[in-house]
C-alpha cells in the first residue's frame, strides 16, 4: 500500500516478477496515490497475479512517443488486474500479449478511467487497450475517453481484441470518443474485434 503522494518514475518500466502467489500495489485512498512515469512503459507485468488498484497514473514523457503504455502485459502474466485507476498520458495503456509461447490469459480490467488530455503527437498505435492473443479475459464497466491520434494514419480505437483469443468478454464500458478533446482530426473506434490482424505466431 502506498503512502498518499506523487511518485516519479524514469529509466526503465518496472518489471513486475515474483514467485509469490500474488503481489497487490494499491493506494489506500482512491486519488491519494499518482505514479507519474517519463518512460516508455509504467509496469511490466510478467508473472501470474498481480493486483494494481486505486492509483492514478499518468504519463510524463517529453515526447509522446516515450509513453507507450502504463501495463504491459506479457508471457506468464497471468491473472492480472487493474481495478478503480485513473490512467492518463499514453498511446495504449493497456498491452496485453504473448512472449515467446507463453500467454497472458484471465485478467481483468476493471472500473477504470482511461483518457488523455491531448491527441497523441504520434504515428504508433493508440488506443486504451490493446488484447492481443490472450484468452479470457474480463473488460467491464470502464470509462474511455479521449483517444485521439494526431499522425501517420490517425487511426485510433479504445478496446481492441486480436490474434486468436478465445473466451474474452467486454461488457458496461462506456466509450466517448471525443469529450474533452473535440474537433480533433481522424478516425476513432470504440471496439475493434480483429481489425488491425496479428502475426501468424
Amino acid at each position: 500500500t502506498c503512502a498518499p503522494g506523487t511518485y516519479q518514475f524514469n529509466g526503465r518500466p518496472y518489471l513486475a516478477t515474483s514467485s509469490a502467489s500474488g503481489v497487490t500495489v494499491r493506494a489506500g485512498l482512491p486519488g491519494s496515490v499518482t505514479l507519474e512515469f517519463g518512460l516508455p512503459g509504467g509496469f511490466l507485468v510478467a508473472s501470474p497475479n498481480w493486483t494494481f488498484e486505486n492509483l492514478h497514473i499518468r504519463g510524463a514523457c517529453k515526447t509522446h512517443d516515450g509513453c507507450e503504455h502504463a501495463f504491459h502485459v506479457i508471457g506468464r502474466g497471468t491473472g492480472f488486474i487493474a481495478r478503480n485507476n485513473t490512467v492518463t498520458d499514453f498511446n495504449t495503456p493497456f498491452k496485453i500479449g504473448g512472449n515467446g509461447s507463453a500467454y497472458p490469459d484471465n485478467g481483468i480490467i476493471e472500473h477504470n478511467t482511461i483518457s488523455n488530455t491531448s491527441a497523441r503527437d504520434t504515428a504508433a498505435i493508440v488506443g486504451a487497450i490493446d488484447l492481443v492473443a490472450a484468452s479470457n479475459w474480463t473488460i467491464r464497466a470502464n470509462l474511455v475517453s479521449d483517444f485521439a491520434k494526431a499522425k501517420g494514419d490517425r487511426a485510433s480505437f479504445a478496446m481492441q481484441a486480436r490474434g486468436g483469443g478465445k473466451g474474452n468478454r467486454i461488457e458496461r464500458n462506456v466509450i466517448v470518443c471525443e469529450n474533452k478533446l473535440r474537433g480533433s482530426p481522424g478516425q476513432r473506434t470504440g471496439l475493434s474485434f480483429g481489425g488491425a490482424g496479428s502475426s501468424a505466431a
